[in-house]
């Protein structure tokens, strides 16, 4: 499992008496996770079996954000949650049998669930003489192959191969 928390944030900054002064203020939070994953399995002999099973799950949080802050900015105010994920997983089984029956499969299960958000929240007060920005951003490649190869051999016998690949994915990003 694959897990990841990133947060730009400002929490109780100011007052509603004594405002926080600023010229440019950014909070940018970002996340660029790049897995590559290869599982495989072989067997061979009189009989073979191959099973090669790959599962992968990828929760990640990305958030950029103002609580309770009261803020006088003379300039701009930008708040950016980007998470940009690349995820390659593959499986490969073989079974070879010489004389006799061979099975081979092999499953690739890939589940991603992250969370982009950007937000002024909470009772805040901002003020901006510049452009006020507030952006969320999620970008997710999703590479999956599974694959099987089987072999009877000696004029007897079955041969018999599968795969199974199965993504799921869940994600958010709201501003």
């Amino acid at each position: 499992e694959i897990t990841s928390t990133v947060r730009a944030s400002m929490d109780n900054t100011g007052s509603e008496l004594e405002r926080s002064k600023a010229g440019n203020v950014t909070l940018k939070a970002q996340d660029d996770s790049d897995f590559t994953i290869f599982t495989g399995a072989g067997a061979g002999g009189t009989r073979g079996l191959g099973a090669s099973v790959n599962v992968s799950i990828m929760d990640n949080h990305v958030s950029a954000f103002m609580t309770d802050t009261f803020l006088d900015a003379s300039g701009t105010v930008t708040l950016d949650a980007d998470e940009t994920a690349i995820f390659d997983t593959y499986a490969i089984a073989v079974g070879i049998g010489t004389l006799g029956s061979s099975f081979a499969g092999s499953v690739v299960v890939n589940t991603l669930t992250n969370q982009t958000k950007a937000y002024i929240a909470d009772g805040s007060s901002i003020t901006s003489v510049g452009k006020l920005s507030i952006d969320a951003e999620n970008d997710t490649i999703i590479r999956a192959g599974a694959g099987s190869l089987s072999f009877a051999g000696g004029g007897r016998g079955l041969a018999i191969g599968g795969s199974l690949n199965v993504n799921t994915l869940a994600n958010e990003a709201f501003a």
